[in-house]
């Protein structure tokens, strides 16, 4: 049984599933994200070579530093706080792309982390006043509710925003926006109004990173708290009734009502899981990373920002945000501690957070390397370089386009002139509809039934560069489904046909396998019992019998129940065996019968796709024949056309004008036969 019936259909369906269209637009998505962080990589290297240091030197740098280990005493690596960062935009940008997927922007992630480090920044200093601990040492016992109070406090603001767009109609993006900074000031406000909070220089207490530290590691626990964060959301989303329900609300909102589904409900929820997920974030970041509030400036938090490029790069996929993550890490963790190199000691922190802002700005236009499609671009100017038919179309709508925009510059030249001989001479008419009207000048009256024809064309411009577009459109469809592409398409359709069929029947033949299988089992363990059973009652038999004659005082008693359990417990196991036996032969034959019926299976479609290929290469060759006929009735007629150009244009007599419009007549011609030989070209059948 060399067949392997199992890795045949699992193969062929990987490869149907590689070369699916759902598979084409994922990998359409990788490719822009790539693209995307690729632009904002170069642009930064740019930046640097501008300010005289090598970029690429330095790329590499940041790389280097983000994962040296060495630190001073209890502080923090570089590898420490790149991983840290790492961890955040994870579970940050995871928390942003949550509500991104329900078409929800919630731009409050700034102050939602803010509110949290705020609150926690009172209870810690509230602990070591009441305790006479100190900040960094009496915050490790309450690490827990420090925690809790991030989660709540960021998801209670978030679904906040929620409300007020369900409720009220409030778009998000202002309610968040207004949040950030409202928070900001309100927790400014609480925090310098007391010295317990603040130390010098504007600055909050800090919280110790060591709080975090699990086994004289710094990072792993914001990894661990990554990884369960992502794990419950691809859970959650593709694998309960919760995750279909939010998918429906998040691709067709009206869709999901109809299903009887509460779109309000899942607005709200989405909002509060968003913000849950990022009050997680800021719980790594600021006791990990910044530790503090700065108030020497206005500036709230970009934290909550960065998150949004991530989520957007990575068209909110949740395992695309892991790679984008970590890049966004390296950079952001390392841009200025690579200037500490001696190649880049001159290098300004401003340019080197200028790189971080270059792949930024890489990542806001992420939608333009997703359209950004070469070959197919290619492949259709190809297409428009041959189809003359369409082009004819095409050429008629350019000209009664050029006709509008025309009778446009007429349109505006008669108006100019009418604003200028009623400056000369104003109209008794025009100042008395005027003097009607408390809202336009005589200028504007004037102008409405000029300005009103010019509207006029100008729908009519667009609608006749919609119509060209359509007729390209269709033009190529056809294309693509007649004549030599027709023929590749069909061969493609039919290969397809042909091995979904195949596909069929061995998914059949597992099926009758595999029930099989499972019903020789099942009667083996019905078996089982009743043997058991039939055994137990045979033992208690040869007991009671035993029991009998020691009772009436038969000798060798015990010895005659020793061979007769023997006996039966003998017979019992080779009941057992002879039923393995048959058990195993016939999940064994059922394999087999499986494995060749497949194989005869994929046999026959082999030779059906060989026959199908040979069938293609003639019908192929028959449609290059046709072709060569068509292009040779072409070549013909172009050759008659040009020697009657020719013998026109001799006799001429040099008149510019009648050569002009013999030029004109001879390119007309010159597009009717090739519109007329692709034409033809697409009728031909096959």
């Amino acid at each position: 049984m060399d067949f392997k019936l199992d890795s045949w259909l699992t193969r062929e369906k990987i490869r149907i599933s590689l070369k699916s269209e759902k598979t084409k637009s994922k990998l359409s998505y990788i490719k822009a994200s790539i693209l995307a962080l690729l632009f904002g990589i170069t642009l930064g290297i740019i930046i640097i070579f501008a300010n005289g240091y090598n970029g690429i030197g330095y790329f590499f740098e940041l790389f280097k530093v983000s994962f040296s280990t060495w630190k001073v005493g209890s502080g923090q690596s570089d590898l420490d706080r790149m991983m840290n960062h790492f961890s955040s935009y994870i579970i940050l940008a995871l928390g942003l792309a949550m509500a991104f997927k329900l078409g929800l922007f919630n731009i409050g992630g700034s102050g939602q982390a803010v509110l949290g480090a705020g609150l926690s920044i009172i209870l810690v200093a509230e602990m070591e006043q009441s305790t006479g601990i100190s900040f960094e040492t009496v915050g490790g016992t309450y690490i827990l509710v420090i925690f809790i109070i991030f989660v709540f406090s960021a998801a209670l603001t978030s679904a906040l925003a929620g409300v007020l767009k369900v409720f009220f109609n409030i778009h998000e993006v202002v309610t968040t926006v207004m949040m950030n900074w409202t928070i900001w000031y309100f927790v400014r406000w609480i925090l310098t109004t007391s010295p317990k909070f603040m130390n010098m220089n504007q600055e909050t207490k800090a919280f110790n990173h060591q709080w975090l530290t699990i086994g004289g590691n710094q990072w792993i626990l914001g990894i661990i708290l990554a990884t369960i964060c992502v794990g419950v959301v691809f859970f959650a989303l593709s694998f309960t009734t919760f995750g279909y329900k939010y998918n429906v609300v998040g691709k067709q909102q009206d869709a999901a009502k109809y299903a009887g589904i509460n779109n309000k409900s899942f607005v709200i929820i989405a909002t509060a899981i968003s913000g849950a997920l990022i009050g997680i974030a800021a719980f790594i970041y600021y006791i990990s990373i910044e530790k503090k509030l700065s108030y020497a400036q206005n500036d709230i938090p970009t934290f909550g920002f960065d998150g949004i490029s991530i989520a957007l790069v990575a068209f909110n996929n949740i395992f695309g945000i892991i790679p984008i993550s970590f890049l966004w890490a390296v950079i952001k963790s390392s841009a200025t501690a690579a200037t500490g190199n001696s190649d880049f000691n001159g290098l300004s922190n401003e340019a080197a957070s200028l790189m971080f802002g270059a792949v930024i700005y890489g990542a806001a236009i992420y939608s333009v390397f997703y359209r950004f499609v070469p070959i197919q671009k290619l492949k259709f100017k190809l297409y428009q370089n041959i189809d003359f038919k369409t082009r004819i179309e095409i050429d008629k709508n350019i000209a009664i386009i050029n006709d509008y925009k025309n009778q446009i510059s007429l349109i505006k030249l008669e108006k100019r002139e009418a604003i200028k001989n009623y400056k000369k001479n104003p109209d008794i008419e025009i100042q008395s509809k005027a003097s009607k009207n408390d809202f336009l000048g005589w200028k504007e009256i004037l102008c409405l039934p000029y300005n009103d024809k010019i509207s006029i064309l100008k729908g009519k411009i667009n609608s006749s560069k919609i119509l060209n577009k359509i007729l390209w459109d269709e033009g190529y469809k056809t294309y693509l489904q007649n004549g030599l592409k027709g023929v590749k398409n069909w061969k493609v359709k039919n290969d397809n046909l042909i091995l979904g069929t195949t596909l069929d029947e061995l998914t059949e033949y597992v099926i009758e396998r595999d029930h099989k299988i499972s019903q020789s089992k099942k009667d083996f363990k019905k078996f089982l019992k009743v043997s058991e059973k039939m055994n137990d009652s045979k033992l208690d038999d040869a007991i009671l019998k035993q029991n009998a004659k020691q009772k009436f005082g038969i000798e060798d008693a015990e010895k005659d129940l020793a061979d007769q359990t023997k006996l039966i417990n003998t017979d019992y196991k080779d009941l057992l065996l002879t039923a393995k036996e048959r058990r195993n032969e016939e999940i064994k034959s059922a394999r087999q019968e499986a494995s060749i019926a497949g194989e005869k299976s994929v046999i026959a479609y082999k030779k059906v796709i060989k026959v199908n290929n040979e069938n293609y290469r003639a019908l192929l060759d028959s449609v290059k024949k046709e072709y060569e006929i068509i292009e040779s009735w072409e070549k013909q007629k172009l050759e008659e056309i040009k020697i009657k150009f020719d013998s026109k244009i001799s006799e001429s007599k040099d008149s510019s004008d009648e050569i002009k419009i013999l030029k004109s007549q001879y390119k007309d011609s010159v597009i009717k036969i090739k519109a007329e030989s692709f034409n033809k070209k697409m009728e031909v059948k096959y």
